[in-house]
């Protein structure tokens, strides 16, 4: 007998005791998994977003979506991919548009916008906004948010050094989607105002 995990692993086994063990272990898991969400939500704690995003290769997926549009750019009007044609400020459009194509149908309800200030109130909105000093807590495929004075921009995090270093790939940087690199103390890096959790 065939048996497809939850996970959707195939597990060949005729033994019905292996069965049950499975199930009754898969169900254990289930209540653990829903006591924690409880009593991080009545905590405040949003561990449990931490968990699926580790479980999940979500990030990882949004990281190879953006690096394959590396290069595109304004002179030759490769960027007009990201924006549906218009001739807009497009860094928002080109996260929400590797978000959407990474996710697809996964993609969070609600989540996308051609400004940068879209992406930061959704990201308020469902609990998944951090601030700059909360920097620990991202990881790769989370979006960077910088605001400052009426300026914003946007990009999407490749990675995080244990020094608080900030790596990005960002779309509408020096007219061309590029990566980037924001260390603690830099003028590029106080100008990050927080970050949206995927």
């Amino acid at each position: 007998m065939t048996y497809v995990s939850p996970m959707g692993a195939y597990i060949n086994t005729s033994n019905e005791s292996v069965l049950s063990g499975i199930d009754s272990l898969i169900s254990m898991l289930r209540d653990s998994v829903s006591a924690m969400q409880e009593y991080n939500s009545a905590n405040g704690n949003f561990e449990e977003d931490n968990i699926s995003r580790v479980v999940s290769n979500s990030g990882s997926a949004i990281v190879d979506t953006a690096m394959k549009y590396l290069g595109y750019n304004e002179s030759n009007g490769s960027y007009l991919k990201f924006t549906n044609g218009d001739e807009i400020a497009w860094c928002a459009a080109f996260v929400t548009y590797v978000v959407k194509e990474t996710l697809g149908s996964d993609t969070p309800a609600g989540f996308g916008s051609n400004a940068v200030s879209g992406l930061r109130d959704w990201g308020k909105a469902n609990g998944r906004y951090i601030s700059r000093s909360q920097w620990s807590q991202v990881k790769p495929g989370d979006i960077m948010i910088q605001k400052e004075n009426g300026a914003s921009h946007t990009g999407i995090v490749t990675k995080v050094d244990p020094d608080g270093t900030i790596h990005t790939i960002e779309g509408n940087t020096s007219n061309m989607v590029a990566e980037r690199t924001y260390k603690p103390g830099s003028s590029g890096y106080n100008k990050i105002s927080g970050f949206v959790l995927m």
